[in-house]
């Protein structure tokens, strides 16, 4: 669990250390208005698998989640991956709504990797 967080802590902060040089006002306008929604709806998915995980009241309901859950933590895992963009690569760089967003993101992100250390261990 904790090397979980670790990780996913790494992630973000190797987002913060590839930032670049600011992007045009115009290019970066276009790319936050093409990934908001992608990424509202993502943020919409992981929240009611969170929402999912904490109604499940037995550990074999929320067995039974766990491959839906794993599929919408890898496609957030991308999807902060595609945030993270940098100069060197072909990518732009990140600016502060960005950042914000992948930060929300990987908040709960976290939450949802506290719900399947939970679904591990039994209730008491």
């Amino acid at each position: 669990m904790k090397l979980a967080i670790l990780l996913v802590t790494a992630i973000a902060l190797g987002g913060c250390a590839s930032q670049s040089a600011p992007v045009s006002h115009d290019h970066t306008a276009h790319r936050a208005a093409s990934s908001t929604s992608a990424h509202e709806q993502q943020m919409n998915t992981m929240r009611d698998m969170h929402q999912k995980m904490t109604a499940a009241k037995t550990p074999e309901a929320r067995q039974a989640l766990m491959a839906e859950h794993m599929k919408v933590m890898r496609d957030g895992m991308s999807m902060m991956g595609q945030m993270k963009g940098g100069h060197g690569k072909g990518g732009m760089s990140m600016d502060s709504q960005m950042m914000g967003e992948r930060m929300d993101m990987m908040e709960i992100m976290m939450q949802m990797m506290m719900d399947r250390e939970a679904a591990r261990t039994p209730v008491k």
